[in-house]
């Protein structure tokens, strides 16, 4: 079973990915990928739809607005939890309400929590039915399912990491300021900056990070500098 909700979750990221990348492009009127990855996939959307599917399952025996409330309650959860992650261990903010009325630190806010709501709503009626026939239909042998939840964790983790540039950075003080447009801009420059060490190559690509650094409260590590 494992096996199974990994691949759930990989439908989860790639349609979380759809919805947000056309809901982004569409606001800001340009092409916008809501991945934190190059690839077609959101993780947070992942483990919010593991989420309801767990807390539907478990829970079912409860009024169905008993149930759904829960579900609700959980994707924002999942929403803050992923910010904080997002922030504190990333670097970066990959989605920032701190412009809404009403938010808490700009991981959540009322609007977006009201769209979880009816996500769990549209979830349970128009999605859940084909998760179940899903769960079904797909049968991993039991030999494998471990192993391949242990891999899938394990790259996860790595591909993660690695795409983590505060690696060659140094934080100038406590609060982070990136967004994630700056990543992804920032990120290709650094990658190739690391592998660099002299020349005319390193000091104008060193010129170009330090300007998109400005005001990003961090500065590069001084094994950039000469």
């Amino acid at each position: 079973m494992l096996a199974v909700y990994v691949i759930e979750f990989l439908l989860f990221s790639f349609i979380g990915w759809v919805i947000d990348s056309v809901y982004r492009s569409v606001t800001e009127r340009k092409w916008v990928n809501a991945g934190y990855f190059r690839g077609p996939i959101c993780p947070i959307y992942g483990f919010g739809g593991l989420a309801l599917v767990f807390f539907v399952k478990y829970f079912e025996d409860l009024p169905v607005f008993g149930m759904l409330l829960l579900c609700w309650v959980a994707l924002i959860v999942v929403e803050y939890v992923g910010g904080i992650f997002s922030e504190k261990v990333l670097g970066l903010k990959l989605w920032d309400y701190s412009e809404a009325s009403y938010h808490l630190g700009g991981h959540i806010d009322v609007l977006h929590s009201l769209y979880w709501g009816i996500l769990a709503v549209a979830f349970y009626y128009l999605v859940y039915p084909f998760v179940l026939l899903f769960e079904q239909m797909v049968r991993v042998p039991e030999v494998f399912d471990l192993p391949v939840f242990v891999v899938f964790v394990v790259v996860a983790i790595a591909l993660t990491v690695r795409k983590d540039p505060t690696r060659f950075l140094e934080m100038s003080n406590s609060v982070v300021a990136m967004t994630l447009d700056q990543y992804q801009q920032l990120f290709p420059l650094l990658k190739k900056l690391s592998s660099l060490h002299t020349g005319k190559q390193y000091d104008s690509l060193k010129r170009v990070v330090n300007q998109k650094l400005e005001g990003m409260n961090f500065e590069l590590k001084k094994r950039f500098g000469r």
